[in-house]
Formats: structure tokens, C-alpha cells, sequence
């Protein structure tokens, strides 16, 4: 008995009582219980206890480095506290321990155990127990999403009722067309980058043809938009040329046609006209909208706030690109 509490102490004042350790025990046993091979457990397990030790070194060369500046503003100002000081915050928190609890801030961290193999054999036996994480079965969208806004205040009754019948009916669309879908709302929120990514990751899909009639064209035609909102001229042209073709309606060609007339130049949108055989009322209205967009005023800038141009430009480049 007397062999078991030694090694106890040794366990508990030299693992429990280290956070590098502390974390490296938790990640072996996840590694473990994973299933893991043997040198996945032990490169775990050594970059967490390394990496926590690189973190305590240059978080408290920081704090350390700091220290007599918040000394300085503490005489200065005369606070009782200071945010990022750890002598404080750990004396506060075994004082609070201590008082409400009447046990030593050493205990907290055999808590922490307990509640820890408690956690995992209750996930381990889910069978038995029955207690399941939210994330850890197939649950709907709106189970997720109705008592985070019910619970907010979020939206009015009606606002939630009109939202929960979107979502069902979303839920009940395949998932090539809920892509798209994704990819719409990108492009309306000015996020461009991403709109294109989740178009172009949906034109590779074997099954696109099968969605519905006309769903590749539209897929092409929104690309192509995203395309030209980034200047990207070249590219938006090749998707409203492939959208066309695609579906071969008005509307289609009068989007091709429309980008190649503010690309190209006369001669090389007459050879486009020609080769398409286009009609003439079709041709009539391209010519009236083209005239319309060459008329539009230019957007004056306030060249006395430079900065606030560039500022209001950089946000957009980063909202536009998602960087």
C-alpha cells in the first residue's frame, strides 16, 4: 500500500501538477482509445507537451518582459489588479477555490481528471448510457439552428416560421443543388473567391447533368458573374459562352454577347455576331444596352481622404477574396 501512495505522489505531483505533462496524458489517451499506431502516439504526444512548453517559454518571457511597465502604470494609476499578470490571476483563483470550496488549487486539477475519464466512458459505453453529443449523430440544420434563434430573441414567430420552411426546404434538394445555392449566397454577399471555388468544385461532379435541365448553364452563368466581378473578363466570357451553349436561349446570348461587346473590339464582336447568326431585334437591344453602360457616369473619388479610399478599397479586395 505504502509502494502504491508513493507512486500516486510521484504521479500526481509530477504529471497532474505539470500542464505540458498534463496535456501530453490526454492526447496519448486519445491516441490510444483512437486506436493509433504506436509511433502516431508517441509523435502526438511529444509535440503537445513540447508545444505547450514552447508556449509557457514565450508567453512568460513576454508577461516577465512586461512586468515593470505594469508595475509602473500600477503606482501611476493606482489598480488593484492587472489583466494579463499570472501572479494575480492564479492568486486569485486558489483564494476563490479555497474560500468556496475550503480545498487546495492542487485539487483542481484531479477534478479535471475525474471529469475527464468520466467524459470518455461515457462516450466509450454510449450504447449503454445513451448520452450522445449533438455533433456526433446525423441531426437536421434546423435542429441546430431553431433553439440557438428561439433562444436569442433572434427573429420574430413569423421570421422563424418562414425560416424553418426554407430549411426544410433546402433539406429536401440534393446536395449539388444546395452547393449552388451556397455558391449564390457567396456571390450576393460580395465573397467572390469562395463563389467561385464552390462553382467550380460543382462543375467537376460527375452527376451535375442529372440535378435538372438547364442546371449546368446556370452554374456557368453565376461563375461567370463572380468571374467579372473581379475583373476577370477573360474567364467570365469563356463561362457565358459555355452557358449558352449549354441552353441555347435568349437570355444566354445576350450575356455572351454583352461581354464580348466590352472586350473585344468592333471587329472581332462583329465576327462573333456573324458566326452565331444572330437576329437583328437581338442585336437592337445588345446595341441599346451596350450604348447604355458606355453613357454611365463615372464614380468621382474624394481625392482629399487617400486614405480613406484606400482603407474602404483594401476591405473590399479582402471581403471580395476572403482573405
Amino acid at each position: 500500500m505504502d509502494i502504491l501512495m508513493r507512486a500516486w505522489s510521484y504521479f500526481a505531483t509530477n504529471i497532474l501538477q505539470q500542464p505540458a505533462w498534463m496535456i501530453g496524458l490526454i492526447v496519448l489517451i486519445g491516441y490510444i482509445l483512437l486506436k493509433k499506431p504506436w509511433y502516431d502516439v508517441l509523435g502526438g504526444t511529444i509535440k503537445a507537451v513540447v508545444g505547450y512548453m514552447i508556449l509557457a517559454a514565450g508567453s512568460g518571457g513576454l508577461v516577465s518582459n512586461f512586468r515593470p511597465v505594469l508595475v509602473g502604470l500600477k503606482d501611476r494609476f493606482n489598480l488593484d489588479a492587472m489583466v494579463i499578470d499570472p501572479y494575480f490571476g492564479q492568486n486569485a483563483v486558489t483564494a476563490g477555490v479555497e474560500e468556496v470550496f475550503g480545498k487546495p488549487f492542487s485539487q483542481v486539477m484531479m477534478l479535471l481528471l475525474i471529469a475527464f475519464i468520466i467524459n470518455i466512458l461515457l462516450v466509450r459505453f454510449s450504447k449503454v448510457t445513451k448520452l450522445r453529443s449533438l455533433f456526433t449523430r446525423n441531426f437536421s440544420l434546423e435542429e441546430f439552428l431553431y433553439p440557438v434563434f428561439k433562444e436569442i430573441n433572434y427573429l420574430t414567430y413569423e421570421e422563424m416560421k418562414s425560416l424553418n420552411l426554407q430549411i426544410q426546404k433546402l433539406a429536401e434538394e440534393s446536395p449539388l443543388l444546395r452547393a449552388k445555392c451556397k455558391g449564390d449566397a457567396l456571390v450576393q454577399n460580395d465573397m467572390y473567391v469562395q463563389a467561385i471555388q464552390v462553382y467550380q468544385k460543382l462543375l467537376d461532379e460527375e452527376n451535375i447533368e442529372e440535378v435538372r435541365e438547364g442546371f449546368t448553364e446556370s452554374v456557368y452563368h453565376n461563375l461567370g458573374c463572380a468571374y467579372s466581378y473581379l475583373f476577370q473578363m477573360e474567364k467570365a466570357v469563356e463561362c457565358f459562352h459555355r452557358a449558352y451553349e449549354g441552353s441555347r436561349s435568349r437570355k444566354a446570348l445576350e450575356t455572351y454577347l454583352l461581354a464580348v461587346g466590352v472586350t473585344r473590339t468592333p471587329a472581332e464582336y462583329q465576327s462573333v455576331v456573324r458566326r452565331l447568326g444572330v437576329e437583328k431585334e437581338v442585336l437592337q437591344d445588345i446595341k441599346e444596352k451596350l450604348a447604355k453602360f458606355s453613357k454611365k457616369p463615372e464614380v468621382s473619388a474624394d481625392l482629399d481622404n487617400p486614405d480613406e479610399i484606400l482603407q474602404k478599397l483594401t476591405r473590399e479586395y479582402h471581403r471580395s477574396t476572403g482573405s
